[in-house]
């Protein structure tokens, strides 16, 4: 059986000229951490990430939040619900400064009739969604919150990895509390976890950047803590 494939969260490096729908759209600007909308509002704007990345989160009944997917460049941000609940499943913060195209709702199931090299698009973009879902449900279900954690640094790598003298740099900063708001876990596991990283000299930070020695290192790690 073929093993599958690592399933990231961060949809990012998505190929598609959007220039041509750029007069049909307003450009948004957001800073990081202003808020573009909140879960279970109406949806009136689809949104197309130019530059940054957003976050789109769920919160439950008590309050807590849980991070499910970061949209990067080209990425298609408020389309869950557009067809079934014209509500917002999700809310969505940046995690950097954006650029963002702007379509009301109606404009954008416009284009996807008139445009259907756009409609594919929109659909891989729903498969890849739909597959990050599926995918974290399976590990909140069945791995530990550690595992979790390594899981995120692997995808991390992967996505914004550079090969450099010492190992491997992660080209994006971010906060152990973000982390554990991915992860679905708390900040005090996620720092444990970076502390047995530096002990076993598998993580070290260079000037605000995290470096791994190998991605190897930590799958073996894994391993163990599954």
């Amino acid at each position: 059986m073929q093993k599958k494939a690592n399933v990231s969260m961060w949809i990012e490096h998505l190929q598609f000229d959007w220039s041509p729908f750029y007069s049909r759209a307003k450009i948004v600007t957001l800073s990081k951490h202003q808020t573009l909308f909140d879960q279970e509002e109406e949806i009136n704007q689809i949104y197309v990430v130019v530059e940054g990345r957003i976050r789109l989160s769920i919160i439950n009944k008590l309050g807590e939040e849980k991070a499910i997917m970061i949209i990067g460049k080209n990425g298609i941000v408020g389309d869950l619900g557009l067809y079934a609940t014209n509500t917002y499943l999700t809310s969505a913060v940046p995690v950097t400064s954006c650029k963002l195209l702007s379509f009301s709702a109606i404009e954008f199931q416009r284009l996807l009739l008139e445009y259907p090299a756009l409609l594919s698009f929109y659909l891989f973009n729903l498969d890849k969604k739909f597959l990050i879902m599926t995918s974290q449900i399976v590990e909140l279900s069945y791995q530990s919150a550690r595992f979790r954690v390594l899981q995120l640094l692997i995808q991390l790598a992967q996505t914004y990895g550079a090969e450099v003298h010492n190992g491997i740099r992660i080209a994006i900063r971010f906060t152990q509390q973000e982390m554990a708001n991915v992860a679905g876990t708390s900040r005090v596991t996620v720092a444990q976890v970076f502390r047995q990283l530096r002990k076993e000299r598998i993580l070290t930070k260079e000037n605000g950047y995290i470096i791994l020695s190998s991605i190897g290192s930590l799958v073996r790690l894994q391993e163990k803590w599954k």
